[in-house]
């Protein structure tokens, strides 16, 4: 095998064509998500006007490595750092379209050369350049191999849930057998409460036109629910990128909305991207009620549960995020974070320092609580 080699060149949109074929050519020898598909990159290319720089990963002229890299200055600790961004802008407000799994879109068993070879490159040619910045990424992530002269940094990290799906989850009552007592007896309940008033219906955006429609009502209750300050929905950003991502995608069948309704009532939405075996779920829309006994989120994505059991899916992933329904519907987790190496200057040594000393203090603190207790 030879040496990798990387390179490092300035994107335009009329380069969309050619990146679109070695982009697809390589994701079909790849075993990565969504997010590193083109079904979100393309979007995401058009989303910020193709202002970014194209990184290959070359094993010689074989393409075993591809991602986009944009650049930005941040200023903390009265000091000035050059960033590199990973399949991100580096800016909040552009960013909270909010992409998990990220990484290079690597060739099958390829993963840790291809990553190996981004931070040497990092280390040598991007000198400019004091952090790469990764995320949000699983875990593994932290453990890319790199030069001493390098430094790792987690500054986020959450758990991400997921349930291995079974033939057998087609029938509902199979899949709810599989979770604890009072999660299957909370579902039941809320299934009997609302059969109570009507059917009980889960249906699909039929088209894109109906699937935008959805997810306009999608925002109105996810408002509802968090509102200015948690919901992506009040960042004209945010919804601007995924109507384009329903637009570009929904036909190819990466893009779901399922709707939940007892009657005539609307329950709930979920907005799921899909690739090739696998449903993600970014996020909801839910009609909470009054009485607590009724659990419609549960319910919802445990029909859904059902519903990709059935359509021969492996995974339904609820992705990032603490949530207890997660917790409850799920089979198995894992960390994720978000990352960057950074070059061992001054100011990055010193926040390691403080970081080390807080998480010290921390710990010590929660010893001495349970020692108390």
């Amino acid at each position: 095998m030879s040496r990798l080699t990387v390179t490092l060149t300035e994107f335009s949109e009329h380069q969309m064509p050619l990146l679109e074929k070695v982009w697809i050519e390589l994701q079909q020898n790849s075993e990565q998500s969504f997010f590193t598909s083109w079904h979100w990159i393309s979007t995401w290319l058009k989303y910020i006007n193709f202002k970014t720089d194209l990184i290959k990963v070359l094993d010689g002229d074989e393409v075993v490595g591809l991602g986009l890299l944009c650049f930005k200055s941040n200023r903390k600790y009265g000091v000035t750092s050059r960033q590199a961004w990973l399949n991100r802008t580096g800016d909040g407000v552009k960013d909270q379209i909010w992409l998990e799994y990220n990484d290079v879109l690597c060739a099958k068993h390829r993963a840790w050369a291809v990553r190996a070879a981004l931070a040497d490159y990092f280390e040598h040619a991007l000198h400019q350049c004091d952090e790469l910045m990764v995320g949000v990424s699983n875990s593994e992530l932290i453990e890319i191999p790199r030069a001493s002269t390098l430094m790792q940094h987690t500054s986020w990290e959450t758990v991400s849930y997921a349930t291995h799906l079974q033939s057998a989850f087609a029938n509902l009552d199979c899949f709810l057998n599989t979770l604890s007592a009072n999660t299957r007896s909370q579902i039941r309940r809320t299934q009997k409460l609302y059969s109570q008033r009507g059917a009980i219906k889960l249906t699909k955006a039929s088209s894109t036109e109906e699937a935008l429609m959805m997810l306009n009502e999608v925002s109105i209750l996810h408002l509802a629910r968090w509102g200015k300050i948690n919901s992506g929905f009040e960042n004209p950003e945010f919804f601007r990128f995924h109507v384009q991502l329903i637009k570009d995608n929904f036909n190819s069948e990466a893009i779901d909305i399922l709707k939940l309704t007892v009657g005539e009532l609307t329950i709930g939405y979920l907005y799921n991207l899909i690739y090739q075996d696998q449903v993600y779920f970014y996020l909801s829309g839910i009609n909470y009620e009054k009485d607590n006994r009724i659990k419609p989120g549960l319910l919802i994505h445990s029909l859904a549960t059902a519903y990709y059991a059935e359509k021969g899916y492996s995974t339904y992933d609820y992705m990032g995020g603490e949530g207890r329904y997660k917790k409850s519907l799920s089979s198995h987790s894992n960390k994720m974070i978000i990352s960057s190496i950074r070059r061992k200057k001054p100011h990055f040594l010193l926040s390691y320092c403080i970081h080390k000393l807080k998480s010290r203090f921390t710990n010590q603190k929660s010893i001495s609580n349970c020692t108390n207790d």
